[in-house]
């Protein structure tokens, strides 16, 4: 490496894997290097094109860039996407954009509190801690799952369950996605929201789950069930799958901003319009 580009040894983040988009079968994005490239002239970054990816000083820089790219490019895209799935309008008939939900006035979204997983307390784990493996670390781990089991046993339904591979019986959660029974909540949790997205005014067209207890999966309490469209749906998990909690602190605050907006537009609507 030459004298010149010694100092640039921080390379550029990949493009994320989420929101999903629609490549058309290629593996380039056509918004990403735009994106990056118009973040990296707005903050004023110094980098380099090393083998046609930039680099630069700092992992800070790096992330500067990253985080506002992101921004630009789910911009970008939605413009996109919108566009496409604009109709084909005639000169006499106006027809709304599909992916937009324009109803007089939409309510806004209340997310539920989730009951919190109990937590065990050591008189709790004692008759679990029975075994010694030689590492501490792993004889409590062993006796969570065993008083985790057994909790289950008494009632199913104790466990926010945040991972599939807890629930008991375990269930092919893909497969569950596919059932009628699915389908059947799903429409009615579209339907109770008038097909709107809680997080943006576009249209829900999935649901996510904030909630996988069995009364939950089998219909029984939908009040964790949040309608979504893809692209807010695909922010939420991204972040989820950091966390469970910056899913739920991601949700959250898209929720609040389109809450904010509806309550924007409702005092606009209902202001009297002064004549002159």
């Amino acid at each position: 490496m030459s004298a010149a580009l010694e100092h640039f040894t921080v390379r550029a983040r990949l493009r994320p894997t989420r929101p999903k988009r629609d490549l058309a079968g290629g593996r380039r994005d056509p918004f990403w290097e735009s994106a990056r490239d118009e973040a990296i002239s707005e903050l004023r970054i110094n980098q380099r094109h090393i083998n046609g990816v930039p680099h630069f000083t700092t992992a800070e820089d790096r992330d500067r860039v990253h985080e506002l790219a992101i921004v630009k490019w789910n911009s970008r895209w939605e413009g996109f996407e919108d566009k496409r799935n604009q109709p084909v309008q005639s000169h006499q008939i106006s027809r709304p954009v599909p992916n937009k939900v324009t109803p007089a006035l939409s309510p806004p979204f209340i997310l539920n509190q989730i009951p919190p997983d109990p937590r065990p307390t050591e008189d709790d784990l004692r008759p679990y801690l029975t075994g010694s493996s030689g590492v501490p670390e792993l004889d409590r781990f062993n006796a969570e799952t065993e008083w985790r089991e057994a909790r289950i046993k008494q009632d199913k339904d104790a466990f926010l369950v945040p991972f599939v591979s807890w629930i008991k019986p375990a269930i092919d959660y893909d497969a569950y996605l596919r059932t009628s029974l699915w389908k059947g909540i799903k429409g009615e949790v579209l339907d109770k929201a008038g097909g709107k997205c809680a997080c943006c005014p576009r249209r829900a067209t999935e649901v996510h789950h904030r909630d996988y207890r069995p009364r939950v999966l089998a219909g029984e309490d939908l009040s964790s069930l949040v309608p979504v469209c893809r692209t807010c749906h695909d922010l939420i998990e991204e972040e989820r799958d950091k966390t469970w909690e910056r899913g739920e602190a991601s949700l959250a605050k898209l929720v609040e901003i389109e809450n904010q907006r509806l309550t924007e537009d409702e005092s606009c609507a209902s202001s009297p319009v002064n004549s002159s």
